[in-house]
């Protein structure tokens, strides 16, 4: 293999590579990447054994063709230190590449290739649906925070994506204490043969965040989204990223949308920037707690917020209601779980609502495109 490729192409595609492969694996194949020439175009391929990557690439010059596997992290590292606009990349032999601009080349050990797994990236028979980099922005900042990384249940690490109808769909992540629902509207590719359900999978949130990197990089507003009960296969103009699913039959996710869209009999409504000011300011107090509670108490006109640590005192303070339906009641949150949920809400009033002290306090905002839940402390 020889060619000569802009510096800028080929350094953001090994960039999107390492997002995918595991770098520091014991496997060589699943820390590197394929380059091929095929049909004058250059194509990327990585896996991490589950998630895939590949991209075809056609502005390229290509002097001979070739195929090689090289350390994708390494190949990376020396064209990122590289200022020419164009790179040559050329196989010497057998075991060796060659880097190399005007005034400077390198040789890089290749890997042996011969057991790189086959990828399907075939998306013809999946269910197609269009979404936009708006969704997916707002999925990574309202969504992704309240996976349960590392639970047993491993669903639960993973968003559930639901269509309601042909025109909207929901996204659910819960880590048993907290909830957060998105719902949002997408394009079908044949709206009249989908019902309610028809489209559910549970996916990763590393995948949204790599899929993010991608659109926001290229400045791509809509991108194709295909899918079955298996996978997942984004297509971003040139580049396919396929993402193998959390199985939701054996272990499904939980069914918590009637907890989060049920309206309950009390609620209170505050500015959210009082509210999340005088939570930041009180999770000073309690940083260091082993469980760090926050006191609400509703009384007549305000809103009292209540901080204590033992080791470093206490903070009070009151917040005026926008509105309220409800009497006199205390309960206990969470305070960082909290902040988390009010910091990704960005609606100038936010209200609480509940059935006792003791129920699922769902937090909500005027258009109900976002919902979250917190249980409160019990102890």
């Amino acid at each position: 293999m020889k060619l000569i490729i802009k510096r800028n192409l080929i350094l953001e595609a090994l960039k999107n590579v390492n997002n995918i492969v595991n770098v520091n694996n014991l496997n060589p194949i699943l820390s590197s990447v394929l380059l091929k020439t095929e049909d004058d175009k250059l194509v990327i391929t990585a896996t991490n054994g589950t998630n895939s990557y590949l991209q075809t690439i056609s502005d390229v010059k290509i002097k001979k063709e070739g195929e090689i596997l090289v350390r994708a992290k390494f190949l990376y590292n020396i064209i990122s230190k590289i200022e020419y606009q164009e790179v040559e990349i050329n196989q010497l032999d057998e075991k060796l590449l060659e880097v190399k601009t005007t005034n400077f080349s390198c040789e890089i050990n290749l890997t042996k290739q011969r057991s790189f797994p086959i990828i399907d990236f075939n998306y013809q028979n999946l269910t197609k649906i269009i979404l936009t980099q708006d969704v997916m922005t707002n999925v990574a900042s309202k969504i992704t925070p309240f996976c349960s990384i590392g639970d047993t249940y491993l669903t639960l690490e993973g968003i559930l994506f639901k269509n309601i109808d042909s025109k909207n769909m929901e996204c659910i992540s819960t880590n048993k204490v907290t909830a957060s629902y998105y719902c949002f509207n997408y394009q079908l590719q044949n709206p009249t043969s989908v019902n309610e359900g028809d489209i559910k999978f549970v996916i990763a949130p590393e995948a949204i965040k790599i899929v993010l990197e991608i659109l926001s990089s290229r400045k791509i507003k809509e991108f194709d989204l295909y899918t079955d009960d298996k996978k997942c296969i984004f297509k971003i103009q040139d580049t396919l990223l396929s993402f193998v699913l959390y199985e939701n039959s054996t272990y499904p996710f939980p069914d918590i949308v009637d907890k989060l869209l049920t309206r309950q009999k009390y609620s209170f409504t505050v500015k959210t920037h009082d509210l999340l000011l005088a939570l930041q300011r009180g999770c000073l107090f309690v940083n260091n707690e082993a469980q760090p509670t926050v006191k609400f108490h509703i009384g007549d006109k305000t809103l009292d917020i209540k901080f204590t640590s033992c080791d470093v005192g206490s903070s009070f303070e009151q917040i005026t209601f926008e509105d309220k339906n409800i009497g006199f009641l205390d309960f206990s949150l969470n305070p960082k779980m909290l902040v988390q949920i009010v910091a990704s809400i960005n609606m100038p009033e936010i209200t609480f609502n509940c059935d006792n002290e003791t129920s699922p306090i769902v937090i909500s905002t005027k258009n109900k495109y976002f919902v979250n839940l917190i249980m409160p402390c019990k102890f």
